[in-house]
């Protein structure tokens, strides 16, 4: 998977939107990097204790 980042579009973003979804991070599945879609995969790493 290519590095992705707020603002990104494409199917990249589609599919960790929906990986997101499915572990309750995220509620809609887009292809385009959202703030929420950012505020998500904090909460992911947060959860997990994975420093970036």
């Amino acid at each position: 998977m290519k590095t992705v980042r707020l603002h990104s579009k494409g199917p990249e973003v589609t599919t960790l939107c929906e990986i997101l979804a499915r572990m309750g991070y995220l509620v809609m599945v887009s292809d385009v990097f959202t703030t929420a879609v950012d505020e998500a995969v904090k909460s992911f790493q947060s959860d997990y204790n994975l420093v970036v």
